[in-house]
């Protein structure tokens, strides 16, 4: 569905580029070109093949990258928007898990300081594992986006960019209102909550590149979730609260550097616990008993959740270049 969209958008945008778009090769390539329209008969009216653009000069693609970005973000708008339904669920499932754990952690402002740490990590959970939902949906148009590259019709970037964007921001916005619910029940002060959000959110951003990055490699979803499931342990276990400075081996410590939990749990709590902000005998004992006196700075903790950000976004363009290549 989605090839159709885009080839019937992308021959009538180019059909009508001008001189210096258009490169009518000879021979082989222009015999590549004349080819690669011909697929589409069907989908395409006969004028468009025919005046369909051949290779720009100096590109295997038949459209320039603002003209690429501009189909496929309508493609993608199309999509969404004939699965309004899947939509709507996103939204009424992020509401239903708020409500849920919010019940489950009903005002623990009044509660012991120390037991907020909890609190704090099945919040930062939660909203982690949302960007699971997003690697079956890439698995299955991975196989169309590979082909239509195959055919010089848009590049990986291209794709990329028009796609993932829109599932990030529905995704920041449904995870925006489970952290809300769930705020808004546990009856914290406001005044902290921008601290809070601003490090779930964080983290959350790191794992849904995770998640992307394992959408692009995995033959299928089935294996997806086995493949994601070591550096997810990893990631979840060793962060800081489940497994802290204190109690973890020498021998893995490393893993506390390289999870992103651990940065955004150690720095909310120093945020809403730390000496600067709360001096009750509660807050004391928890950020004595987990160790987070020795969090690393912020500055430290948001140049690595953002490098984890990039090496995970990375890994994804460079697996959905080189891996899973489409069938003949």
């Amino acid at each position: 569905m989605a090839r159709g969209v885009w080839s019937a958008s992308i021959g009538l945008r180019c059909g009508g580029a001008g001189p210096s778009e258009r490169f009518r090769g000879e021979g082989v390539i222009g015999e590549q070109v004349t080819s690669r329209w011909q697929n589409f008969r069907g989908v395409l009216d006969e004028e468009t093949i025919k005046n369909a653009p051949g290779l720009r000069e100096n590109s295997r693609y038949t459209a320039t990258l603002m003209t690429q970005l501009m189909v496929l973000a309508t493609v993608k708008r199309r999509l969404l928007l004939r699965d309004k339904k899947g939509l709507r669920l996103k939204v009424v499932m992020s509401v239903v898990q708020g409500l849920i754990v919010g019940i489950a952690y009903w005002d623990i402002a009044s509660k012991p300081e120390f037991t907020h740490i909890t609190y704090i990590f099945m919040v930062m959970q939660f909203s982690a594992l949302a960007g699971m939902s997003a690697m079956p949906g890439l698995i299955d148009t991975r196989a169309v986006m590979k082909k239509d590259v195959d055919e010089g019709l848009h590049s990986i970037p291209a794709w990329i960019i028009s796609f993932s964007l829109p599932d990030l921001v529905i995704s920041v916005v449904t995870n925006t209102l489970f952290i809300l619910i769930v705020f808004a029940m546990g009856q914290l002060e406001w005044r902290i909550f921008d601290r809070f959000y601003f490090w779930v959110m964080m983290c959350q951003l790191v794992m849904d590149a995770y998640f992307n990055f394992i959408g692009s490699v995995a033959p299928n979803a089935q294996l997806a979730q086995l493949i994601a499931m070591p550096g997810m342990i990893l990631f979840m276990l060793f962060n800081g609260f489940l497994v802290s400075r204190e109690s973890t081996p020498d021998f893995m410590a490393w893993a506390l550097s390289v999870s992103p939990f651990s940065y955004a749990i150690a720095r909310t709590a120093v945020d809403i616990y730390g000496p600067d902000a709360c001096s009750r005998p509660g807050c004391v004992q928890l950020m004595t008993q987990y160790g987070f006196y020795d969090a690393p700075s912020e500055e430290a903790a948001i140049a690595v959740l953002l490098a984890l950000f990039v090496v995970f976004r990375v890994l994804m363009v460079l697996a959905l270049s080189t891996l899973n290549k489409a069938e003949k």
